[in-house]
């Protein structure tokens, strides 16, 4: 657990659960995160989950899956960062960013050294994200936003080569 000002970020808990979906439904505006989550979850996918709390109250959160980049030779397992998510009564106070600076370093001491997003290049670029070394990684969801499609990998990381980027079956299960 650590704190950043008025906020703790910590590992999600099983009773964070209703009030993460809770959260989800109304960042999103309706229940396709919040199922994605538990997809992930339910099918062991789920790598790691934080929770920003503030005033004991979860604030914020962000989720880390499993990915696959598929080679010609090898499949390649890496992390994806969706969603993340902040109350709208609590944007606007770094909360979301805290959230995305903290997951990757954490998943870094798991041995997981590369993450993609699909996200605002603006927003995510400034915590490392790139555009242009995502596209050797094609998706069944970059192809529509070529520079929302973003990798993030340690600096002692072997390149990785080319392939298609897979996703959980929890991304197919939602979006189709």
């Amino acid at each position: 657990m650590s704190e950043h000002g008025d906020v703790t970020v910590r590992p999600v808990r099983n009773e964070d659960h209703a009030e993460i979906q809770r959260l989800l439904k109304v960042a999103f505006g309706g229940p396709d995160e919040a199922v994605l989550v538990d997809l992930l979850r339910g099918n062991g996918d789920m790598l790691l989950e934080l929770a920003a709390l503030r005033d004991a109250r979860i604030a914020g959160c962000i989720a880390f899956s499993r990915a696959w980049i598929e080679t010609a030779a090898e499949r390649v397992p890496v992390a994806c960062l969706a969603p993340v998510a902040v109350d709208p009564a609590c944007q606007s106070r770094g909360i979301g960013a805290e959230l995305v600076r903290r997951g990757p370093a954490m998943l870094e001491k798991m041995q997981e050294t590369v993450v993609f997003v699909l996200g605002e290049p603006g927003y995510y670029s400034r915590f490392g994200f790139v555009s242009k070394a995502a596209q050797s990684f094609p998706s069944q969801f970059s192809e529509a936003a070529s520079d929302a499609h973003m990798i993030k990998q340690s600096a002692d990381r072997q390149p990785i080569p080319p392939g298609r980027l897979v996703y959980s079956a929890a991304f197919d299960a939602v979006s189709g």
